[in-house]
């Protein structure tokens, strides 16, 4: 029945965007330690690709693994970067159009007489002079709030245009008890100074907001080549198993007023590419998409410190 509706959906808001198709071609395990350390729970988040290197963020805190770490072709292929007062990182982008690395974390907690949650409302960015400083604190809550006209969020995606952000969000309701899943995506302007991304103080603008029953935002990417943002999302239900599904949307299309141009990825089949389990994140490397999961405590197919990541290959075709 969902297969049917993501279809169904797909054709309601469909225009002159061309068809994509994927072909899952390899899925691979990684560790998330340097260590080889087997105590702790390996969450993956979010992944980005630059050059030679994937980076991964790991939404569990711990003394035993960084939140950010990643693996390149160099001789020495695994890396950290150390980042304090962050809690639970849940996507990352690197701009094409500023060489600053950006992480996000969910702003789905916040105590408003203490500083108790405060690394869980915070956007971070890295400049090229790697310099790591605050984009976003938990003041920007409160503006988000007011858009969507709720107490409480989740943000799981995020991705940098060359002149603003855009913030998916996952869930939207009165608590972390009493939600909806949501398609839903912010855009934040912002100006670049000295090397820095610096929000305006302008209320975010609602750019995409569909609902499917129990499907929400995982991850956000933009590709500049093909003017295309890939949204990623993910289906949970207490009475049926975890899936995932991408859609895309030209740019343009979405910054408009009115009916987008979303599209779901389909398989070769030219039904929706369905991935068998929660993805987290998602990254584009060449003509491929890279996605990674969070499957928590499911080990069917990883140890505990280890994640999976699966490369679909792309292609474009012409709807006759």
């Amino acid at each position: 029945m969902l297969r049917k509706t993501l279809i169904l959906t797909a054709i309601f808001i469909t225009s002159l965007l061309s068809f994509q198709r994927g072909v899952l071609s390899s899925t691979n395990i990684l560790n998330c330690s340097k260590s080889l350390e087997t105590s702790f729970n390996c969450e993956i988040s979010g992944v980005e690709a630059f050059d030679d290197t994937l980076i991964f963020a790991n939404d569990k805190k711990s003394d035993l693994s960084s939140q950010i770490f990643g693996f390149t072709y160099a001789q020495d292929p695994f890396f950290e970067i150390k980042i304090d007062n962050l809690n639970k990182i849940e996507d990352l982008a690197i701009s094409d159009f500023f060489n600053t690395f950006v992480m996000t974390t969910a702003f789905d907690r916040i105590d408003l007489k203490t500083d108790k949650w405060d690394s869980f409302n915070v956007i971070l960015g890295i400049n090229k002079l790697q310099e790591i400083y605050k984009i976003a604190d938990k003041s920007l809550r409160s503006r988000i709030s007011e858009v969507l006209k709720a107490d409480y969020f989740k943000i799981e995606g995020i991705e940098v245009l060359h002149n603003s952000i855009l913030l998916g969000i996952r869930e939207v309701g009165k608590s972390y008890k009493k939600f909806d899943y949501k398609m839903t995506i912010l855009e934040l302007p912002f100006d670049f100074i000295d090397e820095k991304i610096v929000l305006k103080n302008e209320l975010p603008k609602i750019i995409l907001n569909l609902e499917e029953k129990n499907l929400g935002i995982s991850s956000l990417k933009y590709d500049p080549n093909k003017d295309i943002l890939y949204i990623l999302t993910s289906f949970e239900s207490d009475t049926a198993e975890e899936m995932s599904f991408i859609y895309y949307c030209s740019l343009i299309d979405l910054m408009q007023k009115g009916e987008k141009s979303l599209k779901v990825l389909e398989n070769g089949m030219g039904f929706p590419l369905r991935l068998n389990a929660k993805a987290e994140g998602i990254t584009i490397s060449g003509n491929n998409l890279i996605v990674v999961y969070d499957e928590d405590r499911d080990f069917r197919f990883r140890k505990n410190y280890e994640f999976r990541v699966s490369m679909i290959e792309l292609t474009d075709f012409k709807d006759d």
